[in-house]
């Protein structure tokens, strides 16, 4: 277990020296070829625990991001229990949505990305996705809120 730590913090150290960023869970686990079971054995308290041991700072956006999800977690599990529409989740799950498929395209179109045609689709999806992430911050109304949720499935069909 001690081979495995030390292991794992030398990792961190490296890649936050080379890239100056602290590499995330998953990254670890792939380059070491290691099992999550095993890196929350040896670090129980996650990647807060792995920055601190070996030295590094772990970026407050991840910790943001984190903090997030954790938050809309114990929401949805409330809302399960309650039963209904939960406005926040729902903002929180098309904003990932929206990432995600904004993510997807910039992948299905990177290799035509400097032909016209493309370079003008990714533009118009680019600033489609943007007002979607707009819109989610002025909602109010979980009417306003559902719509959007509908909306948001055209840009699927774009994709």
């Amino acid at each position: 277990m001690i081979k495995v730590k030390r292991k794992i913090t030398e990792f961190v150290s490296e890649k936050y020296r080379k890239k100056g960023v602290a590499p995330s869970v998953r990254q670890i686990l792939q380059e070491l070829d290691l099992n999550r079971t095993l890196f929350y054995k040896a670090f129980p308290g996650g990647l807060r625990e792995v920055c601190e041991k070996a030295g590094v700072q772990l970026p407050s956006e991840r910790l943001k991001l984190v903090k997030q999800a954790l938050r809309t977690k114990e929401r949805s599990a409330e809302r399960s229990e309650r039963g209904g529409f939960d406005p926040e989740f729902k903002r929180s799950e098309l904003e990932a949505g929206i990432r995600e498929l904004g993510y997807t395209f910039q992948l299905e179109t990177e290799g035509v990305k400097d032909k016209p045609y493309w370079r003008a689709r990714r533009e118009q999806f680019d600033h489609l996705c943007d007002w979607m992430f707009k819109r989610l911050k002025e909602v109010e109304e979980p009417k306003a809120l559902k719509a959007l949720y509908r909306g948001s499935r055209s840009l699927r069909l774009i994709t």
